[in-house]
């Protein structure tokens, strides 16, 4: 079993020329210890060096024991071990879990070192528990497309070799492992929407459809491309249209209002905006783009406002005066 999800590990991989090492995103559980395994061996193979990172968060009374277990994982596959503790405040209005998950990314980028692949474990049923949320919150292309496979990443790539792999392989494969791994307890916390979906909603799904994550991934691949797809253009409108930070409103009035909105939306992503909804776009195009020539029109939302000058669109902070 392992020696099959190596070969589809591999296929997955880029050619192993562009890389300088490997560092895996080590939690210890189920799917990041077969990671590492697979990843050890791809290292191996390819006279890559091979690091791995565990983050310690502090939230479970376990934390010191997973260290302890990602140190003698590590320790029998000959795999250099970073750790990092990291603190986590609690009633700040931010859920630990976001909290959680932006911390490991902060020390995974602080260790990257240049031309590094950072490998991490999600699988085709965190795929699928993608999709649901994103559905929940109404997402777009963007949402819909979920995890992608690869992307650049902190002067490196950031790649998921086993998203096209089940969690009920991945755990067939780990059985057989010398060696065990751990189980946070707040996986069953059901507060959480990810667990909920992963303990409660998509088993049912799988009981009615068991090619559900399958077929939703797909459908997520389809997105993606058309993602892809929408980029090229707003990039192509966006050398007619840009300049530095700033919009010309001229060129948008030849557009499609969804090709329009499509570039504005570039424009906002393309300064690390925070995405209006469609609603506030609809209001940014009337209210400020629109508005009579003696205005000194603004939409704020978010962290950001949206200001016209001399027949330009800028985004600044809202207290910019």
């Amino acid at each position: 079993m392992i020696s099959h999800l190596y070969s589809r590990f591999c296929l997955t991989m880029p050619a192993p020329e562009g890389s300088t090492g490997l560092l895996v995103a080590f939690s210890g559980g189920l799917d990041s210890t077969l990671l590492l395994v697979l990843a050890a061996q791809y290292a191996r193979e390819h006279g890559l060096p091979v690091r791995a990172l565990h983050v310690h968060h502090g939230l479970s009374p376990h934390a010191d024991e997973w260290v302890a277990h990602c140190e003698a994982v590590c320790q029998q596959l000959a795999v250099e071990l970073l750790v990092e503790w990291v603190t986590l405040a609690r009633g700040n209005g931010e859920s630990l879990e976001a909290q959680a998950r932006t911390a490991r990314y902060q020390r995974l980028t602080a260790r990257m070192r240049a031309g590094e692949w950072l490998l991490t474990a999600h699988h085709q049923d965190d795929q699928l528990e993608t999709l649901l949320l994103a559905l929940k919150r109404g997402a777009g292309l963007r949402g819909l497309a979920g995890i992608l496979p690869s992307q650049p990443f902190a002067g490196g790539l950031l790649l998921r070799p086993l998203l096209d792999v089940s969690r009920a392989e991945l755990a067939e494969a780990a059985a057989t492992l010398p060696f065990g791994w751990v189980e946070d307890e707040s996986n069953q916390d059901v507060s959480y929407d990810r667990n909920f979906l992963r303990q409660t909603l998509i088993p049912q799904l799988k009981a009615r459809w068991p090619a559900m994550a399958q077929t939703a991934a797909r459908s997520m691949a389809l997105c993606a491309e058309q993602e892809a797809l929408l980029e090229e253009l707003a990039e192509s409108d966006w050398q007619l249209a840009g300049e530095g930070e700033a919009l010309h409103i001229g060129p948008l009035h030849a557009l499609s209002p969804t090709r329009r909105n499509n570039l504005l939306r570039y424009w906002i992503r393309r300064q690390g905006g925070e995405m209006p909804s469609r609603e506030q776009l609809a209001r940014l195009w009337q209210e400020v783009a629109l508005a009579r020539g003696d205005a000194n029109p603004q939409l704020n939302w978010g962290r950001q406002s949206c200001r016209r000058y001399q027949e330009r669109l800028y985004l600044v902070s809202p207290d910019l005066q």
